[in-house]
């Protein structure tokens, strides 16, 4: 007889940040098939808790991690003039590694590994690549363009998300980390066709 182990269910209730850049979700998705017109294979994901609003990097490789994420704590904490807590990542090699450490380490910043196979325990930052690669997909598809072109799909989702409402926030990302409603005026359809000046 084979008996089989089951895991027990994770705990749903956590506590939500109090404050703009207390906590942030990382998280890679990739490799791609195929690869971006400029050769990108992966994406990082940045997550707010608090305003829930999310930046996204497109990355050629995964040693990248360690400069996008730099660039985005840095531009955060200039926009909200305090400093980012935590970081709650999983256990990939991309986030362990000794400059991103002592990097941390300087800034006061608190590394939150999660649980090596518990994908679960980073679920906002997991959640956020399915929901960007399901819109992705369907950016691609309605366009009619290349799969080749998901990068700026990718980007294209992120922008859309951060201006759409959401259960998590009230308002949408965007209102709640400009302080004032997204100008709309100027969106198109991804994929419309645009002709450039050459002066």
């Amino acid at each position: 007889m084979q008996a089989k182990q089951v895991r027990l269910p994770f705990d749903t209730g956590r506590s939500r940040a109090g404050r703009p850049l207390e906590i942030i979700h990382s998280d890679v998705c990739g490799p791609t098939d195929p690869t971006s017109y400029d050769n990108k294979k992966y994406f990082l994901t940045c997550v707010d808790d608090y305003t829930h609003f999310c930046k996204i990097y497109v990355l050629e490789n995964k040693s990248e991690v360690y400069t996008f994420l730099k660039e985005c704590v840095n531009e955060a904490e200039c926009h909200f003039n305090t400093r980012v807590r935590r970081i709650r990542w999983d256990s990939g090699g991309e986030y362990k590694n000794n400059a991103l450490r002592e990097w941390c380490k300087k800034k006061g910043i608190v590394m939150e590994f999660t649980t090596p196979y518990s994908p679960q325990l980073n679920g906002t930052a997991k959640r956020m690549n399915h929901t960007i690669v399901e819109k992705t997909g369907a950016l691609i598809f309605d366009s009619g363009l290349s799969k080749r072109m998901w990068g700026e799909a990718v980007l294209t989702s992120a922008y859309l998300l951060n201006r759409s409402p959401t259960l998590t926030v009230n308002g949408t990302p965007a209102e709640n980390l400009y302080g004032k409603r997204p100008d709309l005026a100027g969106l198109k359809i991804f994929g419309s066709e645009v002709y450039t000046k050459i002066l």
